[in-house]
């Protein structure tokens, strides 16, 4: 009980500061107002490939006259976030190469970096593996979860709310 009363204290004075700052705004071109120009809503973001997290971005009245009526969060404003490269990490691959490929860069050019050459693993005879690592580019993730745990195959989910604090989607 002791360590829920901590738990709920320090969630507590999380949202009072969370409150007291303006919320972040990550678009081009508009400017946070909390009178003219409020947060109508944000779009949750998720790392490509489906990584599961992402990022939840904030969106001004300036943005969408309009608001969503479903859960795709609208093409023009996605065009205004910053790339995902700039919030999610890479995808690391390891992968089995053969032994007369020792030494070689296996991996593909144009869309993953090589983080080891084929090699050997220590403490095996006849295993060799590879590494490379997936460049993320392009747009957000194709795959998103709303909150009632349905899947779409949409870039972002749009949702009525400004974004709150939550691990996995950080504001």
């Amino acid at each position: 009980q002791q360590q829920q009363q901590q738990v709920s204290m320090i969630t507590a004075r999380a949202r009072r500061m969370h409150k007291a700052e303006p919320p972040k705004i990550w678009t081009k071109g508009h400017v946070y107002d909390a009178v003219n120009n409020p947060v109508v809503g944000s779009c949750v973001c998720q790392c490509p490939p489906e990584q599961g997290f992402g990022k939840c971005f904030n969106v001004l009245q300036s943005q969408v006259p309009v608001l969503p009526t479903n859960d795709s969060c609208p093409i023009a404003v996605q065009k205004t976030f910053p790339p995902p490269s700039q919030f999610c990490p890479a995808v690391g691959t390891p992968m089995q190469c053969l032994p007369s490929q020792e030494g070689m860069n296996l991996c593909p050019p144009n869309k993953t970096v090589n983080t080891l050459n084929c090699s050997r693993v220590p403490g095996t005879k006849e295993l060799y593996t590879y590494g490379c690592i997936q460049l993320i580019t392009g747009k957000w993730a194709g795959t998103a979860f709303s909150k009632s745990g349905r899947q779409y195959s949409k870039t972002c989910l749009w949702q009525p709310t400004q974004c709150t604090y939550n691990p996995f989607y950080p504001p």
